[in-house]
């Protein structure tokens, strides 16, 4: 398993989602929301929210059996934000995105974690599918 997702164990918030914002800094962005190792849970994650999951129950099961789970909801400091696919979620649009963490939120500090690659659902530009 993903060193982040150990961390993303540890820093569960309960908000969803947050739209990631971006900013003019060095970094390319911080931002609030569910955060997912693979594409695929990420994707498993809007099929069940429309199937009327709550979130926590809709991340448990995008994860399934793991040990450490794959997703979560976490506040990250990211770079190389990249749409990749877009899909319907309760009515809206919602873009998944590739994004490259560089740290976590745990408690009140940063922790500093090497390049990973994550996956996250982005709210779209406020138009119904």
């Amino acid at each position: 398993m993903k060193p982040i997702s150990s961390l993303l164990a540890l820093s569960i918030i309960g908000l969803f989602p947050t739209i990631l914002q971006a900013n003019d800094s060095n970094l390319a962005g911080v931002g609030q929301g569910i955060s997912c190792d693979t594409l695929i849970e990420a994707q498993r994650i809007v099929t069940l929210l429309n199937e009327g999951k709550e979130t926590q129950s809709a991340i448990a099961a995008a994860t399934g059996d793991a040990a450490t789970p794959g997703c979560n909801v976490v506040m990250v400091q990211f770079v190389e934000r990249q749409p990749l696919v877009e899909m319907i979620l309760k009515g809206r649009v919602v873009s998944i995105e590739k994004l490259t963490v560089h740290a976590v939120m745990l408690g009140p500090a940063w922790k500093q974690v090497a390049p990973t690659v994550q996956y996250t659902i982005v709210p779209g530009k406020d138009h119904l599918a």
